[in-house]
């Protein structure tokens, strides 16, 4: 009982924190940029450039 209530939880915990990044991308327009600093932004935007 003690395994299954645990289990319970955690798998509770993790859906709602996998819910709020959903809901975060979505109000970003799908973008992960709003989770990246100014550097990282440029850092990724000059790989997208090299890569196409």
């Amino acid at each position: 009982f003690i395994i299954f209530g645990s289990f319970f939880t955690l798998n509770l915990f993790i859906g709602v924190i996998i819910d709020n990044f959903n809901e975060q991308k979505k109000k970003a327009g799908g973008s992960l940029e709003m989770f990246m600093t100014e550097d990282q932004k440029k850092y990724y935007n000059a790989m997208k450039k090299m890569g196409s």
